[in-house]
């Protein structure tokens, strides 16, 4: 169930950390950020300081819960490298020796604090020392990660992310201050007088870390003694520390010196069987018409190893690869029509073991791909959302699940042409489709669609009311002055007449077209220069457009064919008028 909801959450976050262009671009094209690994590891993080707090208080149920985080991290690990092709970012890959050095120092605290309870409470006093001891180096290392941790930088979108570690900081310091008050409640019970060495692992792997800690009684000057080679060891309130990491395998015999007075005195000696350090391969297929496998070779703390020979052996033949700085490595197989099993094998050398492992590849399937296309970009809440599909590579009927904001949004069987409306909340919202894949045709993914969904703006609205008001108000009152001209003598009548030719006209249409114009050639940085016609052309993608183009035409009609205007066209080129300057100065909101 764990190695699942690992998988699961690793998934979602590859895709959930891939930059959307508002156009749709391909899914499988687009570079993908950090930021899901920030919210996959910072969880981790968060599970790590729960484990903290339960050593501050001591909890019965700590021991079991840092088991839990250090297998969840072992997952991490061996499944992270089965997802590249989800375009999951390197950074997972430099960020999992930190959280295994977490998994091992959270267990050393938490099985150490139990070591040191449990021994007080039965009066077995060396055992509680020993496990005082697993505290601190469990402290120390703790520390060294999360310190290192603190100064990651992540890549986010159009930002960057840091872990927040004070939190955990501020627990580590409560922690070392418990340690301070074991130390002095374990001395007033136990203080050893023999000098005494102690080490924290007999069989370590070589290029691991080992801790060689001990007491002093009394001595000073203490040295660790490996290969005749003395190394100086930190001394703390009788109590002394070396660590030390092997770059040979063999059997090593170590002891510890110190001066008591004139005289050199020699602890105990351990022996050490150093060994190779284990590897393991991680192999993960993709079944396209080409069969390609991709693999990582990786060492016990899931570093890669890079510059090492592969070996891929099946009935027909051997192909040998050799492993990037990274570990890793690909081989393509062609167009398989049966199943065929594949031995990857690497011998290892004198510094790391021999690992191998046998995959069955499946046969090639058949790509598909899918297309959206919205109808709109922008649409207001409320609106029905049309969204058309292609899908090419198939005429079979195959299930498509769409997803809104990285979450299932419906299952939709289809073929080739299909639609889909919907319905979606205020705020801007990233939709894709996803084909599973079968025994014949591969998983796909489609490209990433962008939607906004935008309020009502109830104040463009009213304005526009005002302003169709005021027009139909104007044209009521043009249309009720030429009525009463028309009951004066017919003499008076001529002399409006001439005038509405020559100055009512003019004053309508010219002034109108003047002030947007202006108005308009001043929004878009245009110069005097700028024609009608050119105008018309920069604002070919303007949802004004068309109330422009007929305003400009009627323009034109009076202006340049000397044609007089009726007063309904009168009306009409004021209300053309309005409705372009509303427009073009709140043209964002419409």
């Amino acid at each position: 169930m764990k190695r699942m909801l690992t998988v699961g959450i690793l998934l979602m976050l590859a895709v959930s950390s891939i930059g959307v262009s508002g156009e749709g671009r391909n899914y499988s094209t687009v570079n993908p950020n950090d930021y899901g690994v920030y919210l996959y590891f910072n969880s981790l993080l968060k599970d790590f300081n729960s484990i903290l707090e339960g050593i501050i208080s001591e909890s019965n149920d700590t021991t079991n819960a840092a088991f839990l985080f250090y297998s969840q991290i072992n997952i991490t690990k061996d499944e992270i490298p089965l997802y590249s092709s989800y375009n999951i970012s390197s950074k997972a890959y430099e960020l999992i020796p930190y959280f295994d050095s977490l998994g091992r120092c959270s267990l050393n605290l938490a099985i150490g604090q139990r070591m040191f309870l449990d021994g007080l409470s039965n009066r077995e006093y060396p055992n509680a020392r020993k496990g005082l001891f697993s505290m601190k180096i469990g402290l120390e290392e703790c520390r060294s990660s999360v310190d290192a941790l603190s100064n990651v930088v992540l890549s986010a979108e159009n930002t960057t992310v840091k872990f927040e570690t004070k939190d955990i900081v501020e627990n580590l310091n409560k922690i070392e201050t418990i340690i301070k008050m074991y130390q002095r409640i374990l001395d007033k019970y136990f203080k050893p007088k023999e000098f005494v060495l102690f080490v924290s692992d007999l069989s370590p792997a070589v290029y691991t870390n080992v801790t060689f800690y001990g007491y002093t009684g009394g001595l000073e000057d203490v040295s660790i003694v490996i290969n005749n080679t003395a190394y100086p060891a930190e001394v703390v309130n009788g109590n002394f520390y070396f660590t030390y990491s092997f770059k040979k395998i063999g059997t090593y015999e170590v002891y510890a010196v110190g001066k008591r007075g004139n005289n050199i005195e020699i602890s105990n000696k351990i022996v050490l069987n150093v060994s190779k350090m284990p590897t393991k391969l991680l192999i993960s297929q993709k079944n396209l018409l080409e069969v390609i496998v991709e693999g990582y070779l990786i060492d016990k703390l899931g570093r890669g190893i890079g510059g090492k020979e592969i070996i891929i052996h099946s009935a027909n033949d051997t192909l040998m690869v050799t492993t990037k700085h990274d570990g890793s490595f690909m081989v393509s197989f062609g167009q398989l029509l049966k199943e065929k099993n594949v031995t990857i094998s690497f011998l290892g050398n004198e510094i790391y073991r021999g690992c191998n492992v046998t995959v069955t590849l499946k046969p090639s399937k058949v790509p598909i791909d899918i297309l959206l296309i919205a109808e709109k970009q922008k649409v207001r809440v409320g609106q029905k959302v049309l969204i058309k599909g292609l899908i090419n590579g198939t005429t079979e009927r195959i299930p498509l699940i769409v997803y809104i904001d990285n979450k299932p949004y419906t299952t939709i069987n289809t073929q080739q042409n299909f639609s889909i409306v919907l319905h979606l909340e205020k705020g801007k919202h990233e939709i894709y489709a996803k084909f599973p894949g079968n025994e014949k045709f591969a998983e796909s993914v489609s490209n990433i669609i962008t939607i906004e969904v935008v309020p009502i703006n109830y104040l463009v609205r009213f304005l526009i009311i005002i302003v169709s008001v005021l027009l139909a108000f104007g044209a009521y009152r043009l249309i009720s002055a030429s009525k009463e001209k028309k009951e004066l003598p017919a003499g008076v009548q001529k002399v409006f007449k001439a005038i509405e030719e020559e100055k009512a006209e003019e004053m309508n249409i010219l002034r109108a077209y003047r002030v947007v114009y202006n108005l308009l050639r001043k929004l878009y940085a245009l110069p005097k220069s700028t024609t009608p016609r050119e105008l018309l052309n920069k604002l070919r993608k303007e949802p004004f457009f068309e109330d422009i183009t007929k305003l400009t035409l009627l323009h034109e009609k009076y202006l340049y064919a000397r044609k007089k205007l009726s007063i309904r066209e009168i009306t009409l080129a004021f209300r053309l008028a309005a409705r372009v300057i509303i427009s073009s100065l709140v043209r964002e909101e419409l």
